[in-house]
């Protein structure tokens, strides 16, 4: 069990350590500094959360989507781009099973004694988000729009498939669908592969616990950063700001 009196930033996401892995004085700048982001692709975000919300209720009617970025040439874009996608054979095939076999859109929390129940004792050690839960194939699904990036997302399949294992006991698979695309990522997991993602998890918390320099990590993407303007990482050289925070020089 993790003692979290000890643990600043728990309780963890799979979102809250892709950032911590992916530019650690990011992580510093969102969770330590608590600097508000800017948004940077608001309109594919809201077309996103559009076409998770249809699907959540597919194929029930949802209850009313209401838009605020998208402008009326965008929001035409997106119901043809729903229409497409709920008109896929796999989509129907996945969303057809009885629904006492799905649960869709739900959060989660695995505490701290690895377990899924609320003790007198244990806390929150790591949370998440669930699109489609399927109990009699025991498989998870993230609805994933915009581009393929595998790649980048093995942390939160990996955590699909601790709380599967976890909930079931079994055998498990995780995957997305890049529903624009109509293709999927899959990952098995054997129910004895539990101990290895928990030391996986431990091993990414150990190391954001213990970390006292937050470095700037320049790349191709920093153009599309929230903090980007604060950064301002293509003009670090030249103003000579710093690769990185102390946390011993902070104050959070």
């Amino acid at each position: 069990m993790y003692d979290l009196s000890a643990c600043k930033f728990a309780p963890f996401s799979a979102f809250k350590m892709n950032e911590f892995l992916s530019c650690k004085y990011k992580f510093f700048l969102r969770y330590i500094e608590k600097e508000k982001p800017i948004e940077v692709f608001g309109s594919s975000l809201e077309k996103g959360r559009f076409i998770h919300h249809a699907l959540e209720f597919y194929p029930d009617k949802p209850t009313p989507f209401k838009f605020s970025m998208l402008s009326e040439s965008e929001q035409n874009e997106a119901f043809h781009s729903l229409k497409k996608i709920i008109g896929s054979d796999k989509i129907k095939r996945l969303l057809s099973y009885p629904k006492d076999s799905l649960e869709r859109e739900f959060s989660f929390k695995i505490y701290d004694d690895w377990s899924l129940e609320k003790t007198e004792t244990n806390k929150v050690l790591i949370k998440g988000d669930i699109d489609y839960y399927n109990r009699e194939t025991n498989r998870i699904i993230d609805w994933k729009t915009g581009k393929i990036y595998p790649d980048k997302s093995v942390l939160q399949i990996k955590l699909y498939a601790l709380y599967g294992i976890l909930k079931s006991n079994q055998d498990f698979e995780a995957s997305y669908y890049y529903v624009e695309h109509n293709e999927m990522y899959s990952e098995e997991y054997k129910a004895d592969d539990l101990d290895n993602i928990k030391k996986y998890f431990s091993d990414i918390i150990n190391t954001i616990e213990s970390e006292k320099t937050f470095d700037k990590k320049i790349n191709r993407l920093c153009e599309w950063c929230s903090y980007k303007h604060i950064c301002k990482p293509f003009t670090m050289n030249i103003k000579g700001e710093t690769h990185g925070k102390e946390m011993g020089s902070i104050s959070t």
